[in-house]
C-alpha cells in the first residue's frame, strides 16, 4: 500500500495564518461609523435602494464556473424587485471581483463594507478565497453568507457573523460513501483510493475521506496528491491502478485537471468499479456534459428533479423552466444556492426591520440586527431545501447522490428523491463509446 504524507493539523493552521496575513495586507480598519458615508438606503419611499454585497470571481481561474453564481444572484434580484423589492425599496446587488484569489477577496470585502456600506456580504466562489473572509466578517461585524465554499473550516472556526447554506463536506463524503458501500455484497470488503488536488479545497476533501475510512475500517490502498494545472498525471494514476482499488474518489477544483484525470485513466485502461467525487470540477456543468462523465457517482446539493419547493409553492421544475428561458441553459446547484441566498438575505432584512424600522444611519446596528435575524431564520420551504442555521452558522443540507447518464443526472439516493437505478459496476473503458471533441 502506498500512502502520501498524512494531512496534519498544521495544514489547517497554515491556512488560518494565510487568512490573518491577507487580513493585514488588505488594510482593514475599524468599522465605518454612522454618518461617515452615504447610507445604504438612499431614501425612503419611491426610489430608495437596499444594497447587498456580492464577492465572486469575475476574472481569474474560477470565472468560467462563477458565472453560475452570478446568474442565480441576478435572477433573485430581478424577481425580488418585480414583487415589490425589500422593505419597500429596490434591491441592488453591488458586485466586486475577487480575481479568483484570497487577496482580491479581502480587498473586495473591505470595499463593500467601508465604501458601499452594505449590510451583508454574499460569497465567494472558492474556499481558498472565502476562508480569509471569515475573520474579516468578525472584524467588521458584518454578516457573511459563505454559501459556496466547501471547506468545513468556514463554519468550524466559530464566527458568529458567518453563515453557510451548503452542507458540510464531511456529511457529503459520508453520504456518498455510505451509499457506495451498499452496492457491495455484505461479506465483501471494499477498498478505496483517493486522488486529490493539493489545495485548501482538495486537502479538506482528502481529510474527510481518510477520516471516514478510518472510522469505518475500510482499506485505504492509495492516497495521492497532485498540483493544480498538472501536465501529466499518468504516473500517479498508474500507481493508483496498481493498488487495485474498488472505488476511486477524485477531487479537483479546476476543469482541465478533472478532464485530464479521466482522459488519462482511459488511456491506461484504469477502470475500478466506480469513479466518485463530491464537489469541485467533477460536479460542474462543463464536466457533466463531457464525454468522460458517464457512470460517475457524485453528490449534489440540488437537482431539478428534487422534491423541494419554495414557500410560494414554486417547484424545482418551474424554477428550471424560468431559468432556462432566461439563460438558455439548465441551472446547477450553484445557481440555485446563489439564488436562495439572496432570497434568505431579503427574508432576514424583512425580519430585522420588525418591529422597529432599521436606522440606516447606524450601520453597526443594522448589521447586528441582520445577524440576529439570520440566527433566528427558519425557512422550511425553499428551492434549496430547508434552511436553518445551527450554533456554528451551518445549515444542515441533505446531499443527493446521483449518477451521470449521458449528461443527465439520475438521483439514486435518498429514496424520496430517487429518479432511477444505478449502473454498477460501471462499464470498463473498452465497452464505452467516447466521442471526444
Amino acid at each position: 500500500m502506498r500512502l502520501s504524507k498524512s494531512l496534519p493539523v498544521t495544514v489547517w493552521l497554515n491556512w488560518l495564518m494565510i487568512g490573518v496575513i491577507v487580513w493585514g495586507v488588505s488594510g482593514c480598519q475599524s468599522i465605518t461609523r454612522p454618518g461617515s458615508a452615504t447610507a445604504t438606503v438612499t431614501a425612503s419611499g419611491a426610489g430608495c435602494e437596499v444594497k447587498l454585497g456580492i464577492i465572486t470571481s469575475l476574472s481569474g481561474s474560477f470565472a468560467n464556473r462563477a458565472v453560475e453564481l452570478v446568474r442565480g444572484y441576478e435572477m433573485a434580484r430581478d424577481e425580488v424587485n418585480a414583487a415589490g423589492g425589500v422593505i419597500g425599496c429596490d434591491l441592488v446587488l453591488v458586485t466586486r471581483d475577487d480575481a479568483s484569489n484570497a487577496t482580491g477577496g479581502a480587498v473586495a470585502f473591505r470595499d463593500l463594507v467601508e465604501q458601499d456600506r452594505v449590510p451583508v456580504v454574499i460569497g465567494s466562489f472558492a474556499s481558498a478565497v472565502t476562508l480569509p473572509l471569515v475573520p474579516l466578517a468578525g472584524q467588521y461585524q458584518t454578516p457573511l453568507l459563505a454559501h459556496n465554499a466547501a471547506n468545513d473550516l468556514v463554519t468550524s472556526l466559530g464566527s458568529e457573523w458567518v453563515f453557510r447554506t451548503t452542507g458540510r463536506l464531511d456529511n457529503s463524503v459520508r453520504a456518498l460513501m455510505d451509499y457506495t458501500l451498499t452496492l457491495q455484497p455484505e461479506d465483501k470488503a471494499s477498498s478505496l483510493a483517493v486522488v486529490y488536488e493539493n489545495s485548501v479545497f482538495g486537502q479538506a476533501f482528502a481529510q474527510a475521506v481518510i477520516a471516514y475510512a478510518k472510522e469505518e475500517g475500510i482499506s485505504l490502498v492509495a492516497v495521492e496528491a497532485f498540483k493544480p494545472a498538472a501536465a501529466d498525471l499518468k504516473p500517479l494514476l498508474e500507481r493508483v491502478q496498481n493498488a487495485e482499488p474498488d472505488f476511486v474518489l477524485f477531487s479537483a477544483d479546476q476543469l482541465p485537471d478533472a478532464l485530464l484525470l479521466m482522459r488519462q485513466s482511459r488511456e491506461i485502461d484504469f477502470s475500478p468499479q466506480l469513479f466518485l467525487s463530491n464537489a469541485g470540477a467533477f460536479t460542474s456543468a462543463q464536466f457533466l456534459s463531457s464525454p468522460y462523465a458517464d457512470y460517475f457517482l457524485i453528490t449534489l446539493d440540488w437537482s431539478g428533479s428534487a422534491t423541494w419547493q419554495a414557500a410560494d409553492g414554486t417547484t424545482t421544475q418551474e424554477f428550471v423552466d424560468r431559468f432556462q428561458t432566461r439563460y438558455g441553459v439548465a441551472p446547477g446547484d450553484r445557481s440555485v444556492n446563489a439564488y436562495v441566498n439572496v432570497m434568505l438575505a431579503v427574508e432576514a432584512l424583512d425580519m430585522a426591520a420588525q418591529p422597529e424600522p432599521l436606522d440606516w444611519g447606524d450601520m453597526v446596528s443594522v448589521r447586528t440586527r441582520l445577524r440576529d435575524a439570520l440566527w433566528a431564520l427558519d425557512m422550511p420551504d425553499t428551492l434549496f431545501g430547508p434552511i436553518r442555521f445551527d450554533s456554528t452558522g451551518q445549515n444542515y443540507h441533505p446531499p443527493l447522490v446521483a449518477q451521470v447518464d449521458q449528461g443527465r443526472l439520475v438521483i439514486v439516493a435518498p429514496a424520496e428523491h430517487q429518479t432511477g437505478q444505478i449502473v454498477f459496476p460501471m462499464p470498463v473503458w473498452s465497452e464505452r463509446v467516447i466521442d471526444e471533441p
